[in-house]
């Protein structure tokens, strides 16, 4: 998918009425909660800065409010709980909109539909959902994928389900046969 400057523009100034509350407070920087295991979209660097898709865009938020944005790595799984105590003003972390996240959450606009696919070690035979029959399946604690293979569990059919903390320790896992 190619994204140019319009529509990355155009992207962030959606974000921007989200929080746009925020500006009142332009002088504060910009908390923003982030998944830093996740690139593209984010990653935390060797020297501690963050870089990404979706960082580029909390950076232009904060630029046209006025201020700075400050990121804050958390595991996915405290993304909400930040959100939803007031520690953070927004998320930003390539989120799926869920009903059930909707009952506590605001969302933007989609800036990116993707889909769900599944990975697999390199040479394996498993081409389809229907192949993960009889095996480990996993995903990164209280993602989208997570939910959409635990209500799925039965129809699958698959032997095991673990969650992960991170997604490099389920790709470890998955690399190592685990």
């Amino acid at each position: 998918m190619s994204i140019t400057r319009r529509h990355f523009i155009g992207m962030a100034a959606s974000i921007a009425l989200a929080v746009s509350a925020l500006a009142a407070h332009a002088a504060d920087p910009l908390r923003v909660a982030s998944y830093p295991a996740n690139p593209p979209w984010e990653n935390k660097t060797e020297n501690g800065t963050f870089e990404g898709f979706e960082v580029d865009i909390a950076n232009e938020i904060a630029k046209r409010m006025g201020t700075t944005a400050e990121i804050q790595g958390m595991d996915f799984k405290a993304l909400f709980v930040a959100s939803a105590s007031g520690r953070v003003d927004v998320v930003i972390s390539s989120l799926t909109i869920t009903n059930e996240r909707l009952e506590s959450q605001a969302f933007t606009q989609p800036y990116v539909v993707g889909a769900l696919a599944v990975g697999v070690k390199e040479g394996s035979d498993i081409k389809s959902v229907e192949d993960l029959k009889g095996k480990t399946v996993g995903s990164v604690a209280t993602s989208f994928p997570e939910k959409w293979l635990q209500e799925r569990a039965e129809e699958i059919g698959y032997a095991s389900y673990k969650s992960y903390d991170t997604t490099a320790n389920m790709l470890t896992d998955l690399q190592n046969g685990r």
